[in-house]
């Protein structure tokens, strides 16, 4: 966050972006990412021909589960920036217990393709992919956040 940007939030001050483009904006950059995320995953796996063959699968059925998992959580920011100034309790609530769904099927997730990465590569090849895509991870999580307001405290 720049020095501007970090000033205006400290003040409580609105940045010059509405919440349509904000979301907008989200979009844009998981759709570069999604559509980037294959050419950066093959640059720096450095796997063999047999290892490719039996990684690609398993990882576009891997990108197909958590690309649902990601778009829930997607739904429930857009939900969250479309009423984060009049949140009611019940609402915080259900969107608190959505959230932490969507994180615990996220590890769920992670850990059940973990094993079948395992199964094609050896041990080292899959920490680095799980580096690969928590960096990737990383980079739109840092992208959404700075779009995303703090909500209105009473």
């Amino acid at each position: 966050m720049n020095w501007i940007k970090l000033l205006a939030f400290s003040l409580g001050l609105p940045l010059l972006m509405t919440q349509a483009q904000a979301v907008e904006e989200m979009q844009l950059n998981r759709e570069s990412i999604k559509t980037n995320k294959r050419l950066i995953v093959n640059a720096n796996m450095d796997l063999t021909e047999e290892q490719a063959n039996g990684f690609w699968p398993i990882y576009s059925e891997y990108q197909a589960e958590i690309g649902k998992i990601n778009t829930r959580s997607f739904e429930l920011i857009n939900s969250y920036i479309s009423q984060y100034d009049s949140l009611d309790d019940k609402t915080a609530k259900s969107m608190i217990k959505e959230y932490l769904q969507i994180e615990q099927d996220r590890l769920d997730l992670r850990k059940s393709y973990v094993k079948k990465f395992d199964k094609v590569l050896p041990t080292p090849k899959v920490i680095r992919y799980l580096q690969i895509e928590n960096r990737l991870d990383s980079i739109i999580d840092h992208e959404m956040l700075d779009r995303i307001p703090l909500a209105v405290s009473e």
